[in-house]
């Protein structure tokens, strides 16, 4: 009786101790609201006049493309030019990319903006953290935090180029 005692306590004990033990450390990060938050005045943002998607990405057209081009769709590649900042007005990227709708590593809510594009427009997007990098940071190659866990991202987005992909 005792013997089984011992055992059952040491059993209590060692998993009580595995438990502290394996359990990471949770940090909370908060989400940023896009209707809630208070976007840097150089960032010129209306949300009211912007289209909202059903992803929850905000869309407002700048200027047309060409309405006899190909537009953006899932499985065609476009060549893009993007700047993009967080909601304080800090400017994090400005760069040229290639993607390939539907098969690309690039975040969700860019995709969401892109579709429907033509070759010449351009486009103000006001992505929600969950279609963005969520609740991770996005880092540079030096392992700096560029864009923090939770935050909304703003990207003006230029279409360059709408290519159909052939398979022979």
């Amino acid at each position: 009786m005792r013997l089984a005692a011992t055992v059952l306590s040491l059993g209590v004990a060692l998993f009580g101790c595995s438990e502290s033990i394996t359990e990471p450390d949770e940090v909370e990060v908060v989400m940023q609201v896009i209707e809630e938050t208070q976007f840097a005045s150089n960032l010129r943002i209306d949300l009211t006049a912007m289209t909202k998607l059903q992803s929850g990405v905000y869309i407002q057209t700048l200027s047309g493309g060409d309405p006899y081009a190909l537009e953006a769709a899932i499985g065609r590649v476009v060549v893009i030019g993007i700047e993009g900042w967080l909601a304080d007005g800090t400017r994090w990227t400005s760069r040229d990319e290639q993607l390939f709708l539907g098969a690309t590593s690039t975040i969700r809510g860019l995709e969401d903006a892109l579709l429907g594009m033509l070759p010449g427009e351009q486009r103000l997007a006001v992505i929600p953290p969950h279609r963005a990098y969520g609740r991770l940071p996005h880092l540079n190659q030096q392992g700096a935090v560029i864009v923090p866990a939770g935050s909304i991202v703003i990207f003006k987005i230029h279409l360059h180029q709408v290519t159909e992909v052939g398979f022979s």
